[in-house]
């Protein structure tokens, strides 16, 4: 990824970030910088910036780490999605249902994420999206806590 890509990836992050903040009451700037860093190095984590394809513009981004076979073993699930964002102004328009799909196409097995409780919006994202392609939900109270919820969904059968 060229240095440019990885500049407004950084600034997106932090938007997105502090978006996440006014769910959680936290903030956590002085991290954001090593924690996005720790993102873009991790060996298996694939990240995909999500582009406007009429524009170029840099609108959102997914990060979904291979889990490894402890992390498989804990989870269940075999792909974890980290992060995902898309701007503001971009949302409802099927960008991130369509990363989510072409990224399904080419990676099969279960796939674990976790949600704050609070955003409802992004719970019923996930739910439509995964659900609607029959992947089934299941929130794993081991991996939870009292402000978020991890959940795997469980891939069609075809899928797996």
């Amino acid at each position: 990824m060229d240095s440019q890509t990885k500049e407004e990836l950084f600034r997106m992050y932090q938007s997105y970030k502090r978006e996440l903040w006014t769910y959680t009451g936290q903030n956590f700037e002085d991290e954001l910088k090593n924690w996005f860093e720790d993102m873009m190095t991790m060996p298996d984590m694939e990240v995909k910036p999500i582009r406007n394809a009429h524009t170029n513009a840099l609108i959102g981004f997914l990060m979904v780490q291979d889990l490894d076979k402890e992390q498989q073993k804990e989870s269940g699930c075999r792909w974890f999605i980290s992060e995902a964002y898309i701007m503001p102004a971009y949302r409802n328009q099927r960008f991130m249902t369509t990363i989510i799909h072409d990224f399904i196409a080419g990676h099969k097995g279960n796939i674990g994420l976790v949600t704050i409780d609070k955003n409802e919006k992004a719970t019923k994202f996930w739910d439509d999206t995964l659900g609607g392609l029959g992947y089934l939900r299941e929130r794993i109270d081991s991996l939870s806590n009292a402000t978020d919820s991890f959940y795997r969904f469980k891939a069609p059968v075809l899928a797996r």
